[in-house]
């Protein structure tokens, strides 16, 4: 009965984690147009994704061809594919969206590993700091690939 009853306390915090970063992250995403170099740069890949149909080998401002891995672009692809163009909030959503699984999924490794408290706190300080904050509500490809590297090495630990 405490096996079930621990499953349910660490459901709940794990809830808890997903919800605050799913706030903390989602509802700011639109406010503000691509006024970066680097977050437009990622948008014109996926907007030619978009446009084009071709998702193998897309081709970026003036027909050059991306320097990144193609991840990122086909994510934005996918979620603005419905909408028909690239968004600001389409082109930052899959960096949230990484960036909320990624804390929750940490806090559920910590939660098998620590004690309640830090492992509540250090993902909440995690999603606080001023870097995590930056790269969770841009459109780069610096979260999705830091997001999916450390989820993998936490799978084989």
């Amino acid at each position: 009965m405490t096996n079930i009853r621990e499953k349910g306390e660490k459901i709940k915090e794990i809830a808890l984690l997903f919800t605050v970063a799913l706030l903390t992250t989602v509802p700011w995403l639109g406010r503000y147009e691509i006024h970066t170099r680097g977050e437009g740069r990622e948008a014109l890949v996926a907007q030619a994704i978009v446009q084009g149909s071709n998702w193998i080998l897309p081709s970026g401002y003036n027909d050059a061809v991306p320097s990144k891995p193609p991840f990122l672009h086909w994510l934005i692809a996918a979620l603005s594919s419905p909408v028909g163009e690239v968004t600001a909030f389409t082109a930052r959503l899959p960096s949230a969206l990484f960036s909320i699984l990624f804390i929750s999924l940490w806090g559920y490794f910590l939660l098998q590993r620590l004690d309640k408290k830090i492992a509540i706190a250090a993902p909440l300080i995690l999603l606080t700091t001023f870097e995590w904050a930056r790269a969770a509500s841009s459109c780069r490809v610096d979260l999705v690939h830091a997001a999916t590297l450390a989820g993998g090495m936490y799978t084989f630990y």
